[in-house]
């Protein structure tokens, strides 16, 4: 949004978009700025949306049962790795 509002989209590539709607998007004049804040506002609005549903979709899977993060350790295996960290034999070999 940046990019068109400061007038960076030179590039011929994205010359004909901004040909084709100069009239409505044109930042120089008041109704290119007023389109343009409304862009803003429906993609702030967009991503409000997707926020909220990403939130719901988290509760939801927590309601279910499910599990995030890193899975709990075993105390056993952690303490077979600690013992073999321990020993003094390997203490001079690499890991």
């Amino acid at each position: 949004m940046e990019d068109v509002v400061n007038g960076e989209l030179d590039d011929p590539a994205y010359r004909w978009g901004v040909e084709q709607n100069q009239r409505a998007s044109d930042p120089a004049t008041s109704t290119g700025r007023m389109m343009l804040n409304v862009l803003a506002i429906l993609a702030e609005y967009e991503r409000e949306l997707i926020v909220e549903r990403v939130n719901a979709g988290i509760a939801a899977a927590r309601q279910s049962g499910t599990r995030f993060g890193r899975p709990l350790s075993d105390p056993s295996v952690i303490s077979e790795k600690l013992a073999i960290a321990q020993d003094p034999r390997l203490q001079d070999q690499p890991a």
